[in-house]
């Protein structure tokens, strides 16, 4: 993760820090949360606007971060922590445990990217607070291959949404078709593991009730823990060749309720784009969009499922590790997927244009220590975006040291 730590405007203006006096100056031009106003120049209050997104997204990137990881180790049995990184670390202590504690069982995680996308009237409005303002259509101007939105006609591509066609890949809800792998609910066709409900055929085990709790030699109607081929009411974690009314992670050929992130044969409705922007504007207020976009990504939370094989020597601890893993990793994913969407690019380009808003010619000396102002808030992000880093790579690891995906 980029440091912004050699500014220009941080060497002229704040060579030994920016004093109470220069804050003073600034008065109610500049704040962290509410950005800037009446310092004369539209680029640069946009950049100081900037930086005021760009912070509140820091802070709202430790707040979920460690909403998931504090999630994770109450579950594991452990304690909260009173910040983001203590958090994590507990989170990661937790799951190391739980692991060690089943040294013969392997966990196999399952999970689509999380989908991360700027809706389109996000740049309109970024790009016409430029100076002398400028255009932006999404639809035309988005990264090939990086335009998403709700498709009415046929989507091929990832479904958000219910896709209503073939799921060639992971179809994460139900299935009218066949579904050809795990079904979380009723499954109705064959079963390759236990068939938990009506076996019509040959059942290897019943209940009292009659009810099958075995392998099913034949098509089993009922819950199925392992591979199902026909029909799922809910949650098929496999291809489907029907109607899925889920999120299809794979290519959905039919139209989608949601995202279709791929190709869409109509024009696409209420279009995000999650590449860069190539617009006609000139290279500062470009700059200053994609940075300021940056800090309003949105993604999505993905279905977490968790499997276990091999030998299981700690079942409560295996049992709260699963728990915790499919309740609090799909808010961490979609965390850490919005920090390597995004911070990265906001902070260089945003020091980029912070630098250049410092040497503005014709700047007053309220806008001049507003500037400086902003640019010690800057530091203070780029330290923030670093700590959600380390504690989001502390925690992925610890998840794949100890299971596959």
């Amino acid at each position: 993760m980029t440091k912004i730590t050699n500014l220009v405007l941080v060497g002229a203006l704040c060579s030994t820090g920016c004093s109470d006096a220069t804050s003073a100056a600034c008065g109610d031009g500049f704040s962290v949360t509410a950005g800037a106003s009446g310092l004369g120049s539209a680029n640069v209050e946009a950049v100081l606007d900037g930086v005021a997104e760009l912070s509140v997204w820091a802070e709202s990137i430790q707040t979920n971060l460690k909403t998931a990881c504090d999630g994770m180790v109450t579950d594991l049995g452990g304690e909260a922590g009173t910040d983001v990184a203590t958090s994590c670390d507990n989170a990661v202590a937790g799951i190391n445990a739980a692991f060690a504690a089943n040294a013969s069982a392997e966990l196999i995680i399952s999970y689509s990217p999380p989908a991360c996308t700027v809706e389109a009237s996000v740049y309109a409005d970024l790009s016409a607070q430029c100076e002398g303002g400028c255009t932006v259509d999404v639809a035309v101007d988005c990264e090939p291959g990086h335009l998403s939105g709700m498709c009415s006609g046929s989507c091929t591509g990832q479904c958000s949404g219910s896709c209503t066609g073939g799921c060639d890949a992971t179809c994460s809800g139900g299935c009218s078709g066949t579904c050809t792998g795990r079904c979380d609910a009723t499954c109705t066709g064959a079963c390759s593991g236990n068939c938990m409900g009506t076996c019509n055929g040959t059942c290897s085990a019943v209940d009292g009730n009659g009810n099958c709790i075995g392998t099913c030699d034949g098509d089993c109607t009922g819950n199925c823990s392992g591979e199902c081929t026909g029909s799922c009411s809910a949650n098929c974690t496999g291809s489907c060749d029907a109607d899925c009314t889920g999120s299809c992670s794979g290519e959905c050929t039919g139209s989608c309720s949601a995202s279709c992130q791929g190709s869409c044969d109509v024009d696409f409705t209420a279009p995000s784009c999650d590449g860069s922007i190539d617009s006609m504007c000139d290279v500062e207020c470009e700059a200053q969009v994609e940075a300021r976009a940056s800090a309003k990504l949105e993604c999505t939370e993905p279905e977490v499922t968790v499997e276990f094989t091999g030998t299981v020597d700690a079942q409560a601890e295996l049992d709260a590790l699963i728990l915790a893993l499919e309740t609090h990793m799909p808010k961490f994913l979609a965390v850490a997927a919005r920090i390597e969407a995004g911070g990265d690019l906001a902070l260089n380009l945003l020091g980029s244009s912070l630098d250049a808003a410092a040497e503005v010619s014709g700047l007053g000396a309220k806008a001049v220590a507003c500037v400086a102002v902003a640019a010690e808030a800057a530091v203070d992000v780029s330290a923030s975006v670093s700590v959600s880093v380390e504690a989001s790579a502390s925690v992925g690891g610890a998840v794949s040291g100890g299971g596959g995906s």
